[in-house]
């Protein structure tokens, strides 16, 4: 929350305040009092208020002075991106299908070779010529496609009244909803390691600063097309032929997979803070259809939505 205007008045107004109070005690002292008495006594009160004032102004310059750090998501273009991979993507992926592909039809060769059932040589001829057949289209086929993906990001807005220093995103946990007719259930997912997410257009997972009334973007993550999708990864998630996966842009990818998420229905735990920042929790609701569309339009509005909760 941004500091309450009484706080400020308070603070701003207390030279009044002190004069105030001062002209209360001369007008309300003990006739007795001499005016020495009463110059010497209102001097003691100032130098007092002087020196709380020195010895606490930076917790009160910290007190009112102060960054505060908010998510926005907007479900269309520029936070949400369609682009391409870059051709090392592909030549990689291709590579694995090469090996994939050399590797089942030296496999099928020897099972061939070894058998001594026409069924079992026949059937394992054709997969093999199948493959063989594969193999030689590849080449044609990278060189005619192109890899397309499609980024989502947030918006970290400073809102406060100075620069924030050291602003990160951290990813605290995610679920996986299942909506009935009687409501939701929820289950954490096990797999998801808490971990920050990267800035836009770099690895970075921290933020020099974020000067007052300014926004930055961070990474949430991203689709690509399910034809480049990893064997591996399929495997791992279980998906059909033309089903896609959902990448979190996270600061480290490890071997387990646990960045990469299913079709489904999931609620992401974000916390935003800084250095000088307290701070704040939001969630964000992502569902994932598992279809991808070349067109941005249906990719947002059927495929994929992504929302901020409050």
């Amino acid at each position: 929350m941004k500091n309450p205007n009484w706080l400020k008045l308070i603070f701003f107004g207390s030279p009044f305040i002190v004069l105030g109070v001062t002209m209360a005690f001369i007008m309300l002292s003990p006739p007795t009092m001499t005016v020495s008495d009463k110059i010497n006594a209102v001097l003691a009160l100032l130098a007092f208020c002087a020196l709380i004032i020195a010895l606490f102004q930076n917790a009160i310059h910290t007190w009112l002075v102060k960054p505060e750090l908010n998510l926005k998501y907007n479900h269309k273009p520029p936070d949400c991106y369609m682009g391409l991979l870059p051709p090392s993507f592909i030549e990689e992926q291709f590579r694995k299908r090469y090996e994939d592909l050399r590797l089942s039809i030296h496999q099928a060769g020897n099972l061939i070779n070894q058998s001594s059932d026409p069924q079992t040589i026949q059937q394992v001829s054709e997969c093999k010529l199948e493959d063989e057949r594969k193999l030689q289209s590849l080449d044609s086929e990278k060189n005619q496609y192109q890899c397309t993906e499609y980024y989502f990001r947030l918006r970290v807005e400073n809102v406060g009244n100075s620069k924030a220093e050291q602003v990160e995103v951290f990813a605290k946990s995610l679920e996986e909803i299942e909506e009935k007719d009687e409501g939701e259930t929820c289950r954490i997912v096990d797999k998801f390691i808490p971990i920050n997410l990267n800035w836009t257009h770099t690895s970075n997972t921290l933020q020099n600063s974020l000067a007052q009334g300014t926004e930055k973007m961070c990474e949430i993550g991203r689709f690509i097309e399910p034809y480049y999708i990893p064997s591996d990864v399929r495997s791992f998630l279980e998906l059909k032929e033309n089903e896609t996966a959902f990448w979190f842009s996270v600061g480290a990818q490890d071997g387990l997979l646990n960045y990469i998420i299913s079709p489904g229905t999931y609620r992401l735990h974000l916390v935003v803070s800084a250095a000088n920042a307290r701070p704040k929790e939001q969630k964000l609701k992502i569902v994932i259809k598992g279809k991808f569309d070349q067109d941005i339009k249906k990719m947002l509005e059927e495929n994929v939505m992504i929302k901020l909760l409050d």
